[in-house]
């Protein structure tokens, strides 16, 4: 929790810096004396800066926020599968589900896809869960509960220590360059026709509203830091990501393991409004190569960013617990399906030449080292 002025003008500006607007929302699962509740004098509000949630400080200090486990029922009903484990995330409870194979992960989204049509259904894999580092006493207040397990979903600018302005600058300026020289590249090689059909879409990519999630979402899928994390409809994605490990040099060579220990291989469940993700195959221009966005059917999305760094985890349905057993149902050298190489991938390839340059320095060129490709 950060602590603001009343008065600050952050706070008549919440849409800009990624606040919730409603003040002091409780879960009806966490107050249990609310006739204690006095309004104070001070002149201060309380930001759950993971979530943009603000609270006046009598709230606070009254209630459980986000509502008590023993109070509430899982967020997703009306599923007959074992529960493993329980996450927190505000006014949720999120179960994690033990599942055998695909055929029933395949029916779990089919059901959830069923009764949230408006929301987009999109996975995330990961071989270990992460959790917030809140302390114990923002825990009791929040949840009841020092020892609540709370996911994190913190994208990559944050653990990489880079600014979000810079980092939003930076991909903006590096896309529009790329797009320049991709357009130079397709004036060699295409028709005129073609040529021209190339240039509408490049144009209209650039003018669109997605161009800046367009652009970091391209970069976070070469290894560099974004905004937004990377999430998937395919199972098949979801579930390589989630018992595979990717061992990253100083140089950015690249080489993929199955994991061994899958005590926190999971595979997470979110339902997301539709104004908030969108499929880099929907805005993509014909006329590009195919790349890493392509083959891992990825979706971006502005997900972690201003006053709301945990924005994604507030998505969560529900996670599935992976075993050993699903690495048996990936296809063969699937790694390499994923993560083509620079000489079939047209964006790998510029990435890298722009990481060799020389001529790059400071945080340009820190950012530019943490690309990668398979070796």
């Amino acid at each position: 929790m950060i602590q603001i002025k009343k008065d600050d003008f952050r706070l008549q500006h919440a849409g800009f810096y990624n606040m919730y607007p409603i003040w002091n929302e409780v879960s009806p699962f966490g107050i249990s004396s609310l006739n204690q509740i006095k309004e104070t004098s001070g002149d201060v509000v309380l930001i759950d800066d993971y979530y943009g949630r603000i609270f006046t400080p009598e709230i606070y200090q009254i209630a459980n926020l986000y509502g008590k486990d023993e109070n509430m029922n899982y967020y997703i009903k009306g599923i007959n599968i074992d529960v493993v484990d329980t996450l927190r995330v505000p006014y949720r409870k999120i179960p994690i589900f033990e599942i055998t194979n695909f055929h029933h992960i395949s029916a779990l989204i089919k059901k959830i896809q069923l009764d949230n049509p408006d929301y987009e259904i999109l996975l995330r894999g990961q071989s270990k869960h992460h959790e917030l580092s809140r302390p114990e006493d923002e825990k009791f207040y929040l949840y009841g509960n020092k020892k609540v397990k709370e996911p994190s979903f913190l994208p990559s600018y944050l653990r990489s220590n880079f600014d979000e302005f810079f980092i939003q600058s930076m991909w903006t300026n590096q896309a529009r360059i790329l797009l320049n020289d991709f357009d130079y590249d397709c004036s060699t090689i295409l028709t005129e026709n073609e040529y021209k059909k190339c240039l509408s879409e490049i144009n209209h990519l650039k003018n669109s509203p997605y161009f800046i999630h367009f652009a970091l979402g391209l970069a976070q899928h070469y290894g560099m830091p974004s905004i937004g994390l990377d999430l998937t409809k395919t199972i098949e994605v979801a579930t390589w990501f989630a018992t595979n490990n990717i061992n990253i040099d100083k140089n950015g060579c690249a080489t993929t393991n199955p994991i061994l220990d899958f005590n926190e291989s999971i595979i997470y469940i979110f339902r997301c409004p539709r104004i908030s993700v969108f499929s880099y195959n929907v805005i993509r221009p014909e006329v590009f190569p195919i790349g890493r966005p392509d083959v891992q059917d990825a979706w971006f999305g502005h997900v972690g960013w201003g006053y709301a760094k945990n924005q994604l985890a507030s998505y969560l349905m529900c996670g599935i617990k992976m075993k050993q057993e699903f690495l048996n149902e990936l296809p063969n050298n699937f790694d390499k399906k994923l993560f083509p190489d620079k000489a079939e991938d047209y964006f790998l390839d510029y990435f890298l030449k722009m990481k060799n340059k020389g001529t790059n320095e400071g945080n340009v060129q820190s950012v530019l080292n943490k690309i990668y490709a398979l070796s």
